[in-house]
């Protein structure tokens, strides 16, 4: 791919890389706080054969769903609630076991879930919601016995079908969380345009340099959303008109290229970014 520009765009890269401009990005990290899990099922899991009084799924479920959330470089899990923007509380409210004795016949688990969430504005409001989760599991053909209905050891339902029905029950409510945060994230600015045209009648994508870089945790291969900003009677939202490919990564800067634009609004110098949890 020629550029004709070429030393055009490097003087935007040695500017922004070597110049002090004050172009702060709007840091928006998440910080959530997972309460304690609260199981309702007569299910109970066991350490091991030696400890019988300290039921550790709820544990296990809080540790997983702690690891899920931070796979976003944005979220940050807080040991406290106090500060934190986000508060959640899971509930196993039931899990639906079918043992069978047949071999290679089907065995199925289904988890039932609730997550609770309190939200918390920079006005101090609170506003609070609720999912219900019914995910299921099948094996077919097991390869190994559904042994911790006798023996409830952590290693034996770690294997098991039902607590991969429970991880996929966490998944989706991950997944559901970070639609709901994905307005929220670190806000940047188009600063620098890269004149990259076609040569040879061979189409070339639009690029621009960006503010956000590795201080923003911001990763070669990310998707940034160009955004315009909209008001309705009071509330503020934005609003996607194009996806950028995060394609060269510094310090405090990036190089983007247009994936998606919208062609009535196409992405230009000075538009706003955002790093969002969906990226």
């Amino acid at each position: 791919m020629a550029c004709r520009s070429f030393w055009r765009g490097l003087m935007a890269v040695f500017f922004v890389l070597f110049f002090a401009v004050e172009i702060k990005a709007n840091a928006l990290p998440i910080d959530i706080y997972v309460d304690d899990v609260k199981n309702e099922t007569d299910l109970k899991i066991y350490k091991d054969r030696f400890t019988l009084t300290y039921d550790v799924l709820p544990q296990k479920i809080q540790a997983e769903f702690i690891r899920m959330l931070e796979e976003s470089p944005l979220v940050y899990v807080t040991a406290t609630r106090e500060g934190a923007m986000l508060q959640a509380e899971v509930v196993l409210r039931d899990i639906k076991p079918k043992e069978s004795d047949l071999l290679g016949s089907t065995e199925r688990a289904v988890a039932f879930l609730r997550i609770n969430y309190q939200k918390r504005s920079d006005e101090g409001n609170v506003t609070s919601w609720r999912r219900e989760y019914k995910i299921s599991d099948v094996r077919w053909y097991p390869i190994y016995e559904e042994s911790f209905f006798k023996r409830p050891w952590w290693d034996n339902f770690e294997k098991s079908l039902y607590w991969q029905a429970i991880k996929k029950t966490l998944y989706r409510a991950k997944n559901e969380l970070y639609q709901d945060l994905a307005q929220y994230g670190i806000k940047g600015k188009i600063i620098g345009a890269i004149d990259c045209n076609a040569s040879n009648e061979q189409k070339t994508q639009k690029r621009f340099v960006t503010d956000l870089g590795l201080k923003d945790s911001l990763k070669r291969g990310a998707i940034l959303y160009a955004i315009r900003d909209h008001d309705l009677n009071g509330y503020s939202y934005h609003e996607i008109k194009g996806n950028l490919k995060v394609i060269s990564v510094y310090d405090d800067s990036s190089i983007v290229e247009v994936v998606h634009e919208d062609e009535k609004d196409p992405v230009k110098l000075g538009d706003d970014v955002l790093f969002s949890t969906l990226s």
